[in-house]
């Protein structure tokens, strides 16, 4: 079955009571994120789509320099790659206004390292003044800023890496206790510091169900590396009470998955400044090794030849500067290539990428 939604959703104004909003800092900038999760039911298939908006709050600031400044951070959410392409597009008063349009009358949008930077004229227009006295007589140039993120994916659809089980036509008067996870008892609801979570979902027959969702590199989970593949196994027991007399009975479950034990290709994306690789961590990558022609990718080798390179438990970043070791070159057009070794059986993945810079670049 294949199924295709398609919706917008964007962060309310003012609502901090009415949503389940989230307030954070990304990159230094503050962010409201409202997560929503989508359910629809179909015979013995359930659809579950989750939505995101993140907004950036950032109230602006006047530089003595005329312009009015607001800042938004590049990726405001980490379901959005930081090495998508990012397309911002700026509007006043609830509507976008075209990129040659806003040119005209001075509007500034400049990507400054992870964040975005808008620079309006106070006198542009579009806005508007306003008279307050507040011991004095002061005025201000007032502007409803309209600004449009989209990340730009290139093609590329993510693999859903987690288990998403669901448990289904449970009496209302039945209610889910805890969940045991291959060995492991959790009380529902589960706390916010695990990587799983479970979601309550009610039928309009009177009867409701529990979504369970478990990523496969949760902790929980169990993981058997053979051949050239990667088993994951998950086995559950829902311990569930008959209302109001507390009577418990049990449900058991078990799901397994199969994945390809070769690592995913890096994603690479072009920049002005060059080239930026991103590879997401899998247990498997251990058996694995990264190189740049003959030589092994490490920090030490980063840092010797100029790269940037962010190593953690969730993914592989590299940024590859212009002009640094390992390129080629023809004409306009510079390559640049790694390579994911399986020392064992001496198994290759080669992830090249040719960008096109311009003269002044070269």
């Amino acid at each position: 079955m294949e199924v295709s939604v398609s919706s917008d959703m964007a962060c309310p104004t003012e609502t901090k009571d009415d949503w389940n909003a989230l307030f954070k800092r990304v990159n230094g900038v503050p962010v409201e994120v409202v997560h929503a999760t989508l359910l629809s039911r179909l015979g013995w298939v359930l659809v579950v789509v989750d939505l995101v908006a993140a907004c950036s709050m950032d109230k602006g600031s006047y530089d003595n320099s005329s312009y009015i400044m607001w800042e938004t951070s590049e990726v405001l959410h980490p379901w959005v790659s930081g090495l998508n392409q990012m397309q911002v597009n700026i509007g006043i008063n609830g509507a976008l206004v075209e990129q040659p349009v806003a040119e005209k009358r001075g509007y500034i949008v400049k990507q400054h390292n992870s964040t975005v930077e808008i620079s309006i004229p106070y006198k542009a227009e579009g806005g508007y003044r306003k008279s307050i006295v507040s011991g004095n007589l002061y005025e201000f140039f007032i502007f409803h800023l309209y600004l449009e993120q989209i990340s730009v994916d290139e093609g590329h659809v993510p693999e859903v890496r987690s288990f998403t089980v669901y448990l289904g036509d449970v009496p209302e008067d039945v209610e889910l206790v805890s969940v045991t996870l291959n060995g492991q008892d959790f009380t529902v609801p589960f706390t916010n510091a695990s990587s799983h979570n479970i979601t309550e979902v009610f039928i309009p027959n009177n009867t409701h169900g529990y979504v369970l969702k478990v990523p496969f590199d949760d902790p929980v989970v169990q993981q058997l590396i053979k051949d050239a593949t990667v088993q994951y196994r998950l086995d559950i027991n829902y311990t569930l009470t008959v209302l109001p007399e507390n009577e418990p009975f049990y449900h058991l479950a078990s799901v397994m998955a199969v994945t390809n034990a070769f690592p995913m290709a890096f994603d690479a994306v072009c920049s002005e400044s060059g080239i930026s690789f991103k590879l997401d961590h899998r247990p498997i990558l251990s058996l694995w090794e990264i190189s740049i022609g003959s030589e092994l990718l490490t920090s030490e080798l980063a840092a010797k030849y100029g790269y940037i390179m962010s190593n953690n438990s969730q993914r592989l970043l590299l940024e590859v500067p212009l002009f640094t070791h390992g390129y080629k070159y023809k004409d306009f057009v510079g390559t640049f290539e790694l390579l994911v070794r399986n020392g064992e059986t001496e198994g290759q993945i080669s992830t090249v990428k040719t960008c096109q810079f311009s003269a002044t670049e070269l």
